[in-house]
């Protein structure tokens, strides 16, 4: 951080220092570096940096603030499934469904979009999307097992007589 104050701010070492709080296990002060690297030339992983940074920080608004913004400027299937998982965390279903839509538009093969697509679905009281995304995801192997569980569970819900 001294060194930092008195030479001139480069990138890389904007980075480093960042990093380097990180792994001492000071997030927010990780955060504030990162921040600083966002307002240069901030690559996708500087904005998941920052915007992991704030989440072990326990500062979910400042990390939707940083990925929105990373979404805006490089919209990746990793910047979006974070954004996603957030709002899922915060209970906000719809947004995180529709974070999530985004996510397989740009990357039709994310399985583990599909899965949480269906979390939000059930989450929302829609059986027929949620039914739709967990078979989707079914077709992957690291999601089937928890994709056919939760078709099962669907399945159940659907056979239990109303009352």
């Amino acid at each position: 951080e001294i060194y930092m104050s008195l030479t001139p701010p480069e990138l890389k070492k904007m980075r480093l220092l960042g990093d380097l709080y990180r792994m001492a296990r000071v997030p927010l002060k990780a955060a504030e570096q990162y921040e600083k690297v966002l307002g240069q030339a901030p690559s996708a992983s500087d904005y998941e940096k920052a915007a992991s940074a704030y989440i072990a920080a326990h500062r979910p608004e400042k990390a939707i603030d940083v990925l929105q913004a990373g979404t805006r400027h490089q919209a990746t299937s990793r910047l979006l499934m974070m954004l996603a998982g957030i709002y899922y965390e915060k209970g906000l279903f719809e947004k995180a469904y529709q974070v999530l839509d985004q996510c397989l538009r740009r990357d039709p093969q994310n399985a583990a979009a599909r899965l949480m697509m269906g979390y939000c679905a059930l989450q929302l009281d829609r059986l027929r999307d949620a039914e739709t995304a967990f078979a989707q995801a079914a077709r992957h192997p690291r999601q089937r097992a928890e994709a056919n569980r939760m078709l099962a569970e669907i399945k159940k819900f659907r056979t239990i007589p109303a009352q």
